[in-house]
């Protein structure tokens, strides 16, 4: 590909960016803790007295919307947990019924019942009562902490310290992606190569089809704004992409095996149960390992960027304030 004359590379000293560190506090560990706990909890204790909140409801249900001879939804030996919040309207009403109790309710329907069609709508759900199950929690101790590998319950606060910085790397270093991203867009304003430009706003267009993101935006724009926003879009992928593979060049930044092989393991780590699989994938199309380079490349450039050319401004969050910051930005 022809290299355009009017492409440089910025001038890395004018930009500056803050930098998100987690502070994790005690009570964040604890929490993380108390809900491994709740979810190894086992249902080992048949009650023969009222339902309360927390417990296992068994329950044969029917669901009728708008006085239907048949209903609409059917399920029997069904498992609900009272204060789970998965059916709010339903476990409300299981408050105090007892096994062998059949009740009748009316209560409006959300979408973990039915299609999304039925949401909010009327029905009336008639219910038996099977049996009830009291939780036997786990407590929390140094056993607790064995059995999910660690030494004792210090090491386990130690990991989940470890985990939850792990977890919110990746966020914090997207962020910071962006806002380096947003700074280059207002610098760098080569020219781009037209069908590379084509190219990718094919690709952005797919993408919104497959999320159903043009639906979104067509909602606020006309065909004429929507094909704007996305040849925008695109000159900004491609551009930035242009400037960042140049910048690998210039500084010899390259991909060796290590770091194609740390790309494929943080793939699998995505799809629990499936990691064999993943492996699978690359290991026997080459083609696919092809497709990770460019994002492997850039991640690496990206990181050199960060590293050596740009200042940036340490700023301490709460767990709760950088995670509703990374809910808003990404």
């Amino acid at each position: 590909m022809k290299r355009i004359k009017t492409y440089h590379l910025p001038d890395w000293q004018k930009i500056s960016l803050e930098k998100p560190v987690l502070e994790i506090s005690d009570t964040d560990i604890e929490e993380n803790i108390k809900d491994i706990a709740k979810n190894i909890a086992t249902y080992d204790k048949e009650s023969k007295g009222k339902a309360k909140k927390k417990d296992k409801v068994i329950l044969n249900l029917e669901v009728t919307i708008n006085g239907d001879a048949k209903p609409t939804k059917k399920l029997e030996k069904h498992e609900i947990i009272i204060g789970s919040n998965k059916y709010k309207a339903l476990e409300d009403k299981l408050i105090d019924v007892k096994a062998g109790e059949k009740h009748q309710f009316k209560l409006k329907l959300d979408e973990n019942f039915l299609n999304k069609e039925f949401k909010d709508k009327e029905a009336l759900f008639n219910v038996e009562i099977n049996s009830i199950f009291k939780i036997s929690e786990a407590k929390i101790d140094d056993d607790f902490a064995k059995k999910l590998q660690c030494d004792n319950l210090s090491d386990l606060r130690e990991k989940i310290k470890k985990d939850i910085n792990y977890t919110y790397s990746h966020s914090i270093k997207t962020l910071m992606k962006k806002s380096l991203f947003d700074n280059l867009e207002n610098i760098i304003k080569f020219e781009v190569p037209e069908k590379l430009l084509n190219q990718e706003i094919e690709n952005i267009k797919r993408e919104a089809d497959n999320i159903k993101n043009e639906e979104k935006e067509g909602k606020s724009k006309s065909k004429k704004e929507l094909e704007n926003y996305y040849k925008q879009l695109a000159m900004r992928r491609v551009r930035i992409g242009l400037l960042l593979s140049e910048y690998a060049k210039v500084e010899s930044i390259k991909i060796d095996k290590q770091d194609i092989q740390k790309a494929i393991q943080e793939q699998a780590r995505n799809y629990p149960g499936m990691e064999d699989k993943i492996f699978e994938i690359y290991s026997k199309n080459p083609q696919a390992v092809d497709l990770i380079k460019g994002p492997i490349l850039e991640e690496k450039a990206v990181t050199h960027i960060f590293d050596n050319k740009i200042s940036t401004t340490e700023r301490k969050y709460r767990k709760e304030d950088l995670k509703r910051m990374i809910e808003e930005v990404l």
